[in-house]
């Protein structure tokens, strides 16, 4: 439900400021204490400052930027992945 999870040699590696430790629930239900940083992303053409979270996985995009996108997958090896901005009349729904 976080912003994003990074390995930490390239968090390190883009000098990220240290904010803490923030407690997440893992897929299998466990809950772990992770050290969190600040960063600032470009994402759909905006600035944003998120927390990104230090844990030995391959990159992640948690539901925090996901959410208010439709989220397209096509299930096959190298499918694409897309994300489209749900309109503002469809968001009250």
């Amino acid at each position: 439900s976080g912003f994003l999870t990074l390995p930490l040699d390239l968090i390190q590696s883009l000098n990220l400021k240290w904010s803490g430790s923030t407690e997440v629930v893992l897929g299998d239900g466990s809950i772990r204490l992770l050290d969190a940083f600040k960063a600032t992303i470009l994402w759909d053409g905006q600035e944003r400052n998120i927390e990104v979270d230090a844990a030995d996985v391959t990159p992640l995009v948690g539901m925090s930027l996901i959410r208010g996108y439709v989220l397209q997958i096509h299930a096959v090896e190298f499918g694409k992945v897309q994300l489209t901005p749900i309109p503002l009349s469809l968001k009250k729904i």
